[in-house]
């Protein structure tokens, strides 16, 4: 986490503010580790005791290395999307950053997100594959635009990050929007 900020230079760029509640006024802000306009980075936020996964559908790396731990700096995929897990060691500090295994232009990675005990789901409803099969790997079909998907990491007991599941309605269609609202019980 840095200090507050006061550039706008990147417009949709986002930002995320934390206030701590028990020190009224200590605030500070966390920005996408990569700058650039329209990331939208904290479209999407779930918080679980000292993790929070922040959703940045607009990010456009074309990466499908599945969980990094720093940002890819290509640019080729516009809104591709990535969701970046930050744990709180007392300030918070980046772990992980997230993308789907078959990111592509579009898809809004990162436009929900949920997470758990050791596990986190993020929504891609832009994602456009007809598969109706819940797998270990993502299918690469386009045929059904905005069908949707999310995708299942769960944390070793190293406290690293694995792509576990892509997850898919059982009838998908175009214009379905699956992983557009997400929720994780533990």
């Amino acid at each position: 986490a840095t200090a507050m900020a006061s550039d706008n230079a990147c417009p949709d760029a986002g930002a995320v503010y934390v206030t701590n509640l028990y020190a009224f006024g200590n605030q500070s802000i966390i920005k996408a580790p990569k700058g650039g306009g329209s990331h939208r980075f904290g479209h999407s936020l779930a918080l679980h005791n000292r993790t929070m996964v922040i959703g940045a559908p607009g990010d456009a790396s074309c990466s499908t290395i599945t969980v990094a731990t720093n940002a890819s700096n290509d640019t080729g995929c516009s809104a591709a999307g990535a969701a970046y897990v930050y744990v709180a060691d007392p300030e918070w500090r980046l772990q992980a950053v997230l993308k789907a295994p078959n990111a592509r232009a579009n898809y809004e990675f990162g436009a929900s997100v949920a997470v758990s005990h050791r596990m986190i789901v993020v929504g891609s409803s832009a994602e456009a594959s007809c598969s109706n099969q819940s797998a270990p790997s993502a299918a690469s079909d386009t045929e059904c635009p905005h069908a949707g998907a999310a995708y299942a990491f769960v944390q070793q007991p190293n406290g690293t990050w694995n792509f576990e599941l892509y997850l898919k309605s059982p009838n998908p269609d175009a214009g379905d929007l699956f992983g557009d609202q997400l929720s994780l019980d533990d």
